[in-house]
């Protein structure tokens, strides 16, 4: 393979210095290291796509985000080119001396939780995507967090019985009625 000490040698050196120059060999600044300490939201903007997720670059270091933790899990052309483009909120989910792990679904959900729990103190309408129906109510998509809308608490109008009227993947209009705080089930109306 080698024919001399000297050609191994340089092969070797060469090595060591792509290695030390090599990006993914970067060292996770102190900002970092707080905000997955303190699990504060950060502000990335996606560089790149890789197999298995993006990287996220962040504070002047490329993080990743694997495709269970982007949000919305299926990305368009579209939403990779605003993602692109403008900087949005991750969560630091993992950390090694030269790696970060981020979350874009944890930090939507936790945007959410905030404008939900504002919902319910000022009673106000938010929009929601059904998710599914069931016998019982349908599942309301809220960003990321799902809500159930009971049959009983839906409009008064509403025709067929127990029939929702809504399809799923259709957007709806729903009030936050009640929190439970321990099991984190959202209860939903339509009705004022």
């Amino acid at each position: 393979m080698y024919k001399t000490a000297s050609r191994y040698i340089q092969h070797h050196v060469e090595n060591l210095n792509y290695n030390l120059n090599n990006k993914s060999h970067q060292r996770i600044s102190r900002q970092i290291r707080d905000a997955y300490t303190l699990k504060n939201i950060v502000k990335g903007r996606l560089v790149d796509e890789v197999k298995g997720g993006y990287i996220i670059k962040i504070l002047k270091c490329r993080t990743f985000c694997p495709y269970s933790e982007m949000y919305p899990n299926k990305l368009s052309a579209q939403i990779l080119n605003n993602l692109e483009n403008e900087l949005h909120e991750y969560i630091i989910i993992d950390i090694e001396s030269n790696s970060a792990v981020v979350s874009r679904k944890k930090a939507v959900q936790i945007q959410t939780w905030k404008e939900i729990h504002k919902s319910l103190l000022d009673g106000i309408f938010i929009p929601g995507i059904v998710k599914n129906v069931t016998e019982y109510g349908a599942f309301i998509d809220l960003g990321g967090v799902d809500g159930l809308l009971h049959f009983n608490n839906m409009n008064k109008n509403r025709s067929n019985g127990r029939k929702f009227s809504a399809n799923i993947n259709q957007v709806v209009n729903v009030r936050v009625i009640n929190i439970e705080q321990n099991s984190k089930r959202i209860a939903l109306s339509m009705s004022i």
